[in-house]
């Protein structure tokens, strides 16, 4: 009997240490284990995408692309272009072959990260989301204090920024997110094909988490929760922490101005957004923004005048 679905699996693993090789060689494990598993429960082919970009890109047709940032940070493609360079490549491929477009609606693309912070058995819990409870998004949901992540005041800048997607599908929908945001940023996610024609991703980098579920938001594409994600052991480090450990929290703030421009927020009304949720969970030790956070941010994207103030 022939296979009616396929399924894509995206892993970004970055060669920013020693550690790519492990990350790689657990992933090739995994699917060689389970593609037997996604045949008979899925009725579906596994394929796997691999991602470790580094500077450049070699494209269809043996063009290359570079990619160059600013001095003093890694020179690699971003993960958010990576992936949306891969998504591409996957529409390439199934509209090219035979059925055309209408494959899309036998497609399932999953993303999860290589870094081994998330099991890989996590990937059924997507597929199950998507194909058994038929919905065309899912949404990884982590759990405990740290969401994964190593500490805890990157979950709560998480759930800060998940607050201004809330306040807008209230201001432009007219009601709340459903079903509300537990969470909608882990790194284990996955949409069917069809979703492609619904929604625009334009993340550059880490922010392609909060760009699916704000881009289904506003499309008004259904979304869903997977079961609780299973925690792994992380190969090598993170790169949202310094040399000693500490959380970086200027990458949550050069994320930012993506989440304004795509909710069409000015920095004035992100800084009100910030006051008044400072206000409102100032007493709440699982929700109280980080000091360091919101110092970053206010100078980021207050008037000189205020930076000044808050730098004193």
């Amino acid at each position: 009997m022939p296979l009616t679905n396929r399924v894509f699996v995206i892993v970004p693993v970055f060669p920013e240490d020693d550690s790519m090789m492990n990350r790689v060689v657990a992933y090739l494990r995994w699917s060689a284990a389970n593609a037997a598993n996604i045949q008979s429960k899925y009725n579906a082919e596994l394929i796997p995408m691999l991602l470790a970009p580094g500077v450049h890109l070699t494209l269809k047709g043996g063009a290359i692309m570079s990619y160059s940032t600013p001095k003093g940070r890694s020179s690699r493609v971003p993960k958010g272009l990576a992936i949306r360079i891969c998504l591409t490549a996957i529409l390439d491929l199934i509209d090219n072959s035979t059925g055309g477009v209408s494959n899309r609606h036998h497609t399932y693309i999953v993303q999860i990260d290589g870094s081994g912070a998330f099991l890989l058995e996590n990937i059924d819990k997507v597929l199950d989301t998507l194909i058994v409870g038929q919905c065309p998004v899912a949404l990884g949901l982590r759990t405990g204090d740290t969401w994964f992540m190593g500490h805890a005041e990157r979950k709560r800048v998480e759930l800060f920024e998940n607050s201004l997607l809330e306040n807008w599908h209230t201001r432009n929908k007219g009601t709340p997110v459903a079903p509300p945001l537990l969470d909608a940023q882990a790194g284990c996610w996955g949409f069917s094909g069809i979703v492609l024609d619904m929604v625009s991703l334009t993340a550059l980098s880490y922010e392609i988490e909060f760009d699916l579920v704000s881009s289904a938001l506003i499309a008004g594409c259904d979304f869903a929760f997977t079961d609780n994600l299973l925690e792994g052991t992380r190969i090598g480090t993170s790169g949202h922490t310094t040399t000693t450990g500490a959380v970086d929290h200027s990458v949550a703030v050069r994320k930012m101005p993506f989440i304004a421009n795509k909710l069409r927020l000015s920095d004035e009304q992100v800084l009100e957004e910030l006051l008044a949720y400072s206000q409102r969970y100032s007493l709440d030790p699982e929700r109280t923004l980080p000091s360091s956070y919101v110092d970053q941010l206010r100078r980021t994207l207050g008037p000189p005048e205020q930076a000044q103030v808050s730098a004193e």
